[in-house]
């Protein structure tokens, strides 16, 4: 009887664990009006023209998108609004927004008010793609995935406002992305070698990319 009673306790703790970890995406929609005023109803973000931008969360990899508002929360990747918002969430409230995020449909790419040079995108387009190895840069589709579309919990990249893009390169470049940094391989080193010019070149190519 005793071991019977210990089973169940573990059972039960496990499928209360599970469920934590488990985002319901109804219960994320519920949660997502805060969320609204940045990132849209559609979740595919804005590019404003005075350079400030915020992302698209719109079919993103729940985990990973759990996973930033966790670090957000915690102080380890910096965002004064972001980690205002975070705090008012606990890890059941985040796998839900995540889950609900991750099932809405990117938006196709529409043409840009003043589109980037051609000179610019083609430059991006061989970093992204290639990299630059004697500069010791990767190329973004290494860990991004096919057409740098996302990997499992490495995002995708594509379809993001340039701006946000630069701007994550140089929290990178700062080490205000240490949640992101850890693995040697990761973001860190590569954008650690991307001058001002390549950052906005390979920004402004992958948002130019379809999602």
């Amino acid at each position: 009887m005793k071991n019977s009673i210990i089973i169940m306790v573990v059972c039960f703790a496990a499928h209360v664990a599970i469920g934590a970890e488990s985002g319901d995406a109804a219960r994320g929609k519920a949660l997502s009006g805060a969320c609204v005023g940045c990132h849209q109803e559609d979740g595919n973000g804005r590019d404003n023209a005075n350079g400030e931008a915020w992302p698209r969360l719109a079919g993103l990899n729940a985990e990973y998108l759990a996973a930033q508002l966790a670090a957000y929360k915690s102080g380890e990747r910096k965002s004064a609004s972001m980690k205002t918002f975070s705090r008012m969430m606990d890890e059941q409230k985040m796998a839900d927004i995540a889950a609900y995020y991750a099932t809405l449909p990117p938006a196709p790419v529409t043409a840009a008010a003043a589109p980037p040079e051609e000179a610019l995108l083609a430059r991006g387009k061989v970093l992204a793609e290639q990299g630059d190895s004697e500069r010791n840069i990767q190329p973004c589709t290494q860990c991004h995935g096919a057409g740098n579309r996302g990997d499992g919990k490495i995002p995708a990249i594509t379809a993001q406002p340039a701006s946000y893009l630069r701007a994550q390169i140089i929290a990178w470049q700062r080490g205000d992305r240490p949640n992101d940094s850890a693995d040697d391989k990761g973001m860190f080193p590569n954008a650690s070698h991307l001058n001002k010019e390549d950052s906005a070149a390979v920004a402004a190519w992958l948002s130019t990319q379809e999602p």
